[in-house]
């Protein structure tokens, strides 16, 4: 006769919980920045401020304690404990996060500003304007594309002549096929 039997052999509900807990705060902390934990803590600070002027508050409509008894010191305590906690808290991770080496990987990136505006010499003309919209739709660029461009500052042809293809491909819309139709049509080598 055994009596041996592997109780815990399967998860039980309270191990799926934590699984699954577990996995989904490993994928949201893989994705957040550092910050968002100094967000949280502040989050939960102010929460516990509110908590403190709200039993102040009741303390001061009741008449000092005479209508609510003696649970106003438990539950005052109970929120500057927190706030205590919370400081603490703060300090441990600030220092755990400067004890800790950097996590491997690249490191995450602005992205680049977009292309400030060139200033021109003298604006063009409404005529000249028209001619760079026509040069450009006959290079087989779409409007969006055309109207992108003159966005960012580039008005003409010479401009657009002048300008290195890294700054173009910057320019929200414009790719590397509309580079090369650029290029083919304005006589410049890509």
């Amino acid at each position: 006769m055994s009596y041996h039997h592997d109780y815990y052999a399967d998860p039980t509900l309270f191990d799926r919980c934590h699984a699954l807990l577990a996995d989904r705060a490993r994928r949201l902390l893989q994705r957040t920045r550092p910050y968002y934990w100094g967000w949280g803590f502040a989050l939960v600070a102010s929460l516990c401020y509110l908590s403190v002027a709200l039993i102040v508050a009741e303390m001061a409509v009741a008449g000092a304690a005479v209508a609510v008894g003696a649970a106003w010191p438990q539950s005052l305590a109970s929120s500057i404990g927190a706030l205590m906690a919370l400081g603490g808290g703060t300090f441990f991770q600030r220092l755990a996060r400067a004890a800790l080496p950097a996590p491997p990987g690249p490191k995450p990136r602005k992205a680049a500003a977009p292309p400030r505006p060139r200033p021109a010499a003298t604006a063009p003309g409404r005529a000249e304007v028209q001619q760079f919209f026509r040069e450009v739709r006959a290079a087989g660029v779409n409007v969006s594309i055309a109207r992108a461009l003159f966005a960012a500052g580039i008005r003409t042809v010479a401009q657009v002549r002048g300008c290195d293809d890294r700054e173009l491909l910057r320019i929200h819309g414009v790719g590397p096929a509309t580079v090369r139709r650029l290029r083919a049509r304005f006589n410049r080598p890509a």
